[in-house]
């Protein structure tokens, strides 16, 4: 390319510039230029001996400087054979991932839990995962209500209340006697105050 504004570099020679350049299929600037030579089977073009991703050597062609390692290349166009320096723009790999169309970048613009609570920082911690070795948000209302019912299921099977701690008669139910007693009269007395409210806005409001 004798026309070619790019200078040989330390990491490329006029040679490797015409040998490049000659594999991509370039249009205008709004277009995207796709590469014609080798492709991996992630879909991201190839090129050298050493195998370089294609849209790093453009963009280290188009400003004349090494990307460092720890940045990676974002596709602005998501066409990964595409190395128009335009449609590319170096980024951190954490936003890279963010920006992508993967689980992480889905979980990390979630608002709410699944059960509707929001990611506040009151009710939000963060944790690792066991598994994958990567930090997780969880609801700490969730995890609470997780952890109550665990320890009342443990209480059962050992057959302790889990409203006031005595032996139960039996391991079929949650709470002793007494303390079953009490709920049933709470809730008699709470159907009760429903009716009676209920007759009472009956009888006091005007008919229509």
């Amino acid at each position: 390319m004798k026309d070619s504004p790019y200078k040989p570099t330390a990491q490329f020679t006029l040679h490797d510039i015409s040998v490049f350049w000659s594999r991509v299929k370039v249009e205008g600037i709004d277009d995207c230029w796709i590469w014609l030579g080798r492709v991996g089977d992630n879909g991201y073009g190839r090129f050298g001996h050493d195998g370089r991703l294609v849209h790093r050597v453009s963009l280290e062609l188009e400003h004349g400087d090494a990307i460092p390692r720890d940045l990676t290349v974002d596709h602005l166009c998501r066409v990964r054979a595409c190395v128009n320096p335009w449609h590319l723009q170096v980024v951190s790999r954490g936003e890279n991932v963010l920006r992508g169309q993967t689980l992480t970048a889905a979980n990390a613009i979630k608002t709410h839990c699944p059960q509707g609570h929001a990611y506040v920082p009151d009710n939000t911690t963060l944790r690792c995962s066991t598994s994958h070795n990567r930090p997780f948000r969880e609801c700490k209302t969730c995890r609470r209500a997780r952890d109550q019912q665990r320890w009342s299921e443990r209480q059962r099977m050992l057959g302790i209340c889990c409203h006031c701690g005595k032996p139960t008669e039996t391991k079929r139910f949650k709470g002793c006697a007494r303390c079953r007693e009490r709920l049933r009269l709470a809730s008699a007395r709470c159907r009760a105050a429903k009716q009676f409210l209920d007759e009472y806005e009956a009888a006091t409001l005007p008919r229509s």
